[in-house]
């Protein structure tokens, strides 16, 4: 599978500033790029791109003081990441922070929408026996793990070891508060990867997003074993 391929969507947390705020800090990184068409006075702190793709920013309860930036649905193709990256910083010079006790998080989500189950398997499959490794990786924080991005549960990964359908594996997780949270894909069509940490530097949040491509760019588990991981 191309990198160019995968599609994902983004979840910024942060704290410090207002929605208000937020969407202003999009709607300048979309003008600076030649992106932005308007607003909508029906969905009030949304940010509509030329291509009809909208951001959004919406208010988040694990948040101490914050809210979130929600993206459409990108891919590593064109500028999409660059204008994420340009996002991110504009939020950064608003004020917006993403201290480790705020509970701020960094939410990736990956487009099954074109998977097989089989696909989606196998990845779930490679999540499973690497989330110790990943979550090392990124950092995450014990606090965050133990309420918003719990490790993967007994009946997930029986489900998905028995070769379960995307509903049953889905409906096999008790809440959404799960590191590669399968609940989304009955919601959003999508895994959702709640483990990555927030940040305010560009260059890092393009390496989370990056590697999470990466990992879903090979969920053959036979294939990650021919590489050594």
């Amino acid at each position: 599978m191309l990198l160019e391929n995968i599609t994902f969507g983004v979840e910024l947390e942060y704290s410090g500033i207002s929605r208000y705020t937020a969407n202003l800090a999009v709607v300048a990184a979309l003008r600076e790029l030649g992106l932005y068409r308007c607003h909508s006075d029906s969905f009030p702190f949304t940010a509509t791109m030329t291509d009809g793709r909208v951001w959004r920013s919406v208010t988040d309860g694990s948040v101490s003081c914050g809210s979130e930036v929600v993206s459409p649905i990108l891919t590593m193709a064109g500028n999409d990441m660059v204008l994420l990256q340009n996002i991110m910083r504009r939020l950064v010079a608003a004020g917006g922070r993403w201290a480790p006790d705020s509970g701020a998080g960094l939410h990736c989500h990956i487009g099954m929408q074109n998977w097989s189950d089989k696909q989606m398997l196998n990845l779930l499959k490679f999540m499973r026996k690497y989330e110790r490794v990943l979550v090392s990786m990124v950092g995450t924080t014990e606090r965050r793990e133990s309420m918003w991005c719990r490790p993967m549960p007994g009946a997930v990964i029986d489900a998905v070891e028995a070769g379960k359908s995307r509903t049953e594996i889905a409906r096999a997780q008790d809440g959404r508060y799960v590191g590669v949270n399968c609940r989304s894909l009955l919601t959003h069509g999508t895994v959702e990867m709640r483990f990555l940490e927030a940040t305010g530097h560009a260059g890092k949040l393009r390496s989370q997003i990056e590697l999470m491509l990466m990992v879903v760019r090979c969920p053959n588990p036979d294939e990650a074993n021919r590489h050594g991981w």
